[in-house]
């Protein structure tokens, strides 16, 4: 069954799923970016399918980063599709594994009362700063001029341009300041920041893997009081484990990231500068005192006031490993 997300949402397009025979089970593969994916994963958690059907993704977007930990690549196109023999076969073989998702509520400063609360599901990431604002300024480019990102070359040097335009930072500048950070009941002290990124996975920012590459669902387990042990390459600190577990996992810690600016956002995700690792945990508030921040969850990206930001585990949904790893490209 092919159904068109543009003309059929995901809630109707997946209620053939409860006209399945007892015992006969479904395979998704979704045609779109990590957006889209987002959009099936909480529609099958809201018509309560069980067993939920498992998903992979054929990678259209642009970022792409859960289908690289998943191993389906970092992007395809029309072209790939000349080999659907191949691809049946790789949905046929691939493994069933776990993602957490995280509940991002949102909770306004009493004092504006005109302000409304939010709650949206993470499964990639959430970021406050200078990553969320290059979001926030390439979606206003993506409504105002739709013809001008259509592809996803276009769509990355419209990221690009962003991210390395210093002046759009002041609404960041200091952004430490104005922030108290608590995990797991401990506050966190922070460094000089522009950006802070909290990560579910362990792709960011189109491939930047700012905690290793380890995607084995087999690797241990660890809290965030783990004791740190850090390769030469990355800027650690106390409370951090040196490799990212399981990419996809059994109720694993989100990581937290530290932004110094644009620029270092961009040398980051070229590999010429180390991550600032903040802490890992299961339980997360963060309190923006004063001024507006730009704000992203999971590609959504929005200008927020004072508030209190909560972050929560909410729960796993079924997706598909593929057995043949293509996430390299």
């Amino acid at each position: 069954q092919v159904l068109d997300l543009s003309e059929v949402p995901p809630k109707v397009a997946l209620g053939w799923c409860r006209l399945l025979p007892k015992g006969v089970t479904a395979r998704l593969l979704v045609c779109g970016g990590d957006g889209t994916v987002g959009w099936v994963l909480s529609a099958i958690e809201e018509l309560g399918l069980s067993p939920p059907p498992p998903l992979a993704i054929f990678p259209l977007g642009t970022g792409n980063d859960l289908s690289r930990v998943l191993g389906w690549g970092p992007g395809s196109s029309a072209d790939d599709l000349d080999s659907v023999d191949a691809l049946l076969s790789n949905l046929a073989n691939a493994s069933v594994d776990r993602l957490d998702r995280w509940l991002v509520s949102v909770k306004p400063s009493r004092s504006l009362l005109l302000s409304r609360s939010k709650r949206l599901t993470m499964s990639n990431y959430f970021s406050l700063g200078v990553d969320a604002l290059v979001a926030l300024n390439f979606d206003s480019a993506r409504r105002s001029l739709p013809a001008l990102t259509g592809s996803r070359m276009i769509n990355k040097l419209w990221y690009f341009g962003y991210g390395t335009a210093r002046p759009m930072e002041r609404v960041c500048r200091y952004l430490h300041r104005r922030l108290t950070v608590i995990l797991d009941g401990r506050p966190l002290n922070l460094p000089e920041l522009e950006g802070l990124v909290v990560l579910n996975i362990a792709s960011w920012g189109s491939g930047c893997r700012p905690w290793g590459s380890s995607a084995s669902p087999t690797v241990s387990d660890d809290s965030s009081s783990a004791k740190m042990s850090s390769p030469a390459s990355s800027a650690a600190q106390p409370g951090c484990s040196a490799a990212f577990p399981a990419a996809i996992a059994r109720r694993r810690p989100i990581r937290i990231d530290g932004l110094h600016s644009s620029f270092h956002m961009a040398q980051l995700q070229l590999g010429l500068a180390p991550a600032i690792r903040l802490g890992q945990g299961s339980n997360l508030q963060i309190v923006l005192r004063s001024g507006s921040v730009p704000v992203q969850v999971d590609g959504e990206p929005w200008l927020q006031g004072p508030c209190t930001f909560t972050v929560a585990h909410r729960g796993q949904a079924a997706v598909l490993r593929c057995a043949t790893d293509k996430s390299q490209g």
